[in-house]
């Protein structure tokens, strides 16, 4: 029976591995292509679809669950939750929204987004979804992540019923990972200082292509510009460019090798890739570095531990994310562990931390796999506390 339930442990790594290629089924639809109002002029109210992407500042998928929300002056709406790849879309102004408001949502009926015509239309033969785009001035969108602060998107023009607000960037609140200076940095030219600081503020402003122009400029001004080279290679995970964004950090990595940034990403690639042994080098070399600031660099040392089968190593480090992530920035380390402790035949264990995971992401993408995963977990923990009380002849 234990051989049987086992096998269930290469189809969660599988999954607890795919970062950025996870379904959108958890996600809100995908709204169709709305029909323009009757009418001329952006006076008159229209169907709005608003539809952007949330990425971390590597550029890496967001783990958890992603709330969208308005803001418009002094309201506040949550608006929907990003899909497993970072993507979202939604109506403009729909009441008719499945997402659960908070106390912190402000939403006074008709008066969320200010404008003319106070937000919402209400005339007979208008939808929920029809809206005044003259009421956006004032509105930005930002995400709500616990434990990470959000950029913020504001409306542009529009010429047709859908707004593409770009990318909304997560920073940890709490790390102070992104104040770290790279010494071989310091001696920038004041060209490349100049075209890396653009970059930067480009980036910030969800601006991909040209944030890539500028740190380019950087690259080329000061070969050896190992932040400019990191912050190039984030640019390129957000825009997928997977292979341009490896290169780029292993430049971050050369042009100073004691830089800690780019060994998170270069970590992470070679755990996607299952090459267990890169992602041990890799992560062992930022936890040397300073692995207090990096929980993330404990998660895939684990990772790759535990698939080199060496379990003590595993768990201790998983525990140390468990430990130094206090906002629960990356949940699945509880799923790791569910998966170490089942290999121990710890089922008791296990069958915690799966619980603890499910608490922290009800609805995620791993939620179905880890609910099944659970539910054997507490049936093998029941047996084995039978089989323990059974009075001996």
């Amino acid at each position: 029976m234990c051989r049987r339930y086992l096998s269930i442990w290469p189809v969660a790594m599988v999954l607890v591995l795919a970062l950025s290629s996870v379904s959108a089924q958890t996600g809100p639809r995908t709204p169709s292509k709305p029909t323009a109002s009757t009418g001329s002029g952006d006076n008159l109210p229209r169907t709005t679809f608003i539809v952007g992407k949330v990425t971390m500042a590597d550029g890496s998928v967001p783990s958890g669950q992603v709330t969208i929300v308005s803001l418009c002056g002094n309201n506040t709406r949550r608006e929907a939750v990003a899909r497993p790849d970072g993507t979202f879309s939604f109506v403009l102004g729909d009441h008719t929204s499945s997402v659960v408001q908070d106390a912190s949502n402000s939403d006074r009926g008709d008066s969320i987004y200010p404008g003319r015509n106070s937000g919402m239309t209400n005339n007979p033969g208008t939808t929920p979804s029809q809206y005044d785009t003259r009421a956006l001035a004032d509105c930005q969108l930002m995400a709500d992540l616990h434990g990470y602060e959000s950029s913020r998107a504001g409306f542009p023009g529009m010429s047709s019923g859908t707004i593409n607000v770009g990318t909304l960037v997560l920073r940890n609140r709490d790390s102070k990972s992104e104040a770290v200076v790279s010494v071989t940095s310091l001696q920038a030219p004041a060209n490349a200082r100049k075209e890396f600081d653009k970059g930067k503020a480009q980036l910030d402003k969800g601006k991909l292509d040209d944030a890539e122009s500028s740190l380019r400029k950087a690259t080329d001004e000061y070969p050896k510009y190992a932040e400019a080279w990191y912050l190039l290679g984030n640019v390129q995970m957000a825009k997928k460019n997977l292979a341009a964004a490896h290169t780029s950090y292993e430049q971050a990595q050369s042009a100073d090798p004691s830089y800690p940034l780019p060994y998170l990403p270069l970590a992470r690639a070679a755990a996607q890739a299952h090459q267990w042994q890169d992602a041990l080098v890799f992560s062992d070399r930022l936890i040397a570095l300073d692995g207090a600031k990096y929980p993330m660099a404990y998660y895939y040392n684990a990772m790759a531990n535990y698939n080199l089968n060496h379990l003590p190593e595993a768990e201790a480090s998983a525990l140390k994310v468990a430990s130094l992530d206090k906002a629960h920035g990356e949940p699945r380390v509880e799923v790791l562990l569910g998966m170490i402790y089942t290999t121990q035949q710890n089922y008791a264990a296990a069958a915690q931390h799966y619980k603890n995971y499910l608490q922290m992401v009800p609805d995620g993408p791993l939620s179905n796999q880890v609910k099944s995963d659970l539910a054997k977990c507490e049936e093998m923990a029941k047996a084995n506390a039978t089989q323990d009380n059974t009075p001996k002849p």
